[in-house]
């Protein structure tokens, strides 16, 4: 993944991030969730998200087994915002761990499905218009 492409990675973790911040200020305050906690570790792991995955997409683009390192900290950094709704909120109704749930179930699908894509795009391109793996400015 070129420098370019993995700083608009970057970006994108970080804004659907800000998105997520507006969700628990919005719903989640009330159950107990420090909305300045959630937001500290949202932001902190949306960009060690957003830098650790663009790794693991680089890696898996070149047909190469990612790194242990840069797995373990996305899937670390994937979770933790998560992980503090439920530790720091002893008041979440079932419905709202259920709705959580679901969602992370969701993105979670929707972003490999996307990636899986992506990736099966690039290796099956004859022509190189789809090759990622460049900066081509």
């Amino acid at each position: 993944m070129g420098p370019r492409l993995q700083k608009l990675w970057v970006l994108g973790t970080v804004l659907y991030s800000l998105l997520r911040i507006t969700v628990v200020n919005t719903y989640l305050v009330e159950y107990g969730v420090n909305p300045i906690g959630f937001a500290v570790i949202e932001l902190s792991a949306s960009l060690l998200l957003g830098v650790a995955s663009s790794h693991v997409l680089g890696a898996l683009l070149h047909r190469q087994r990612p790194p242990a390192g840069w797995t373990i900290l996305t899937l670390a950094s994937y979770s933790a915002s998560d992980l503090y709704i439920f530790a720091s909120s002893d008041r979440l109704p079932v419905t709202v761990k259920v709705a959580i749930g679901l969602t992370v179930v969701l993105s979670t699908t929707v972003t490999v499905l996307s990636v899986v894509r992506r990736i099966h795009r690039h290796h099956n391109d004859p022509t190189g218009l789809l090759d990622l793996s460049e900066d081509n400015s």
